[in-house]
């Protein structure tokens, strides 16, 4: 079965390596790493790695907690993004939609919008 990208591949790898600003855990230079900054770099990089491997349950997990880590709305998109290909429809809609609450002005949010508006109508034709 072929795997459909939410986003073009060159930008879903961004997204997912960490290299996006938005998604980086990076502090400023002259502000050390806190403990938990520390912790949120190293799930996200296990999470990721995970991911890569189509481990999904336990890249959501790191992702879910570099989250309650860190906040960093770019991650909620790494949560969405796993939650929909676990299939978790339900979940990957509502995590979706907090990532275009929490980062309005994400590049990506057309791709997200059009992944939303196909979740949803697959939740209620299923519903039907």
């Amino acid at each position: 079965m072929k795997t459909r990208a939410l986003l073009p591949s060159a930008l879903l790898s961004v997204v997912l390596a960490g290299a996006s600003p938005s998604i980086s855990l990076a502090q400023p230079a002259d502000d050390p790493p806190s403990n938990e900054d520390q912790a949120a770099r190293l799930l996200f990089q296990s999470a990721r790695e995970a991911f890569a491997a189509g481990e999904y349950e336990r890249a959501l997990t790191g992702f879910q907690q570099a989250y309650d880590l860190s906040r960093r709305p770019a991650l909620l998109y790494n949560i969405g993004t796993t939650l929909d290909r676990l299939r978790r429809d339900n979940e990957a809609l509502a995590v979706f939609e907090q990532f275009l609450r929490e980062d309005p002005e994400t590049p990506n949010r057309a791709e997200i919008e059009s992944r939303v508006a196909q979740l949803r109508a697959g939740i209620q034709a299923r519903q039907a």
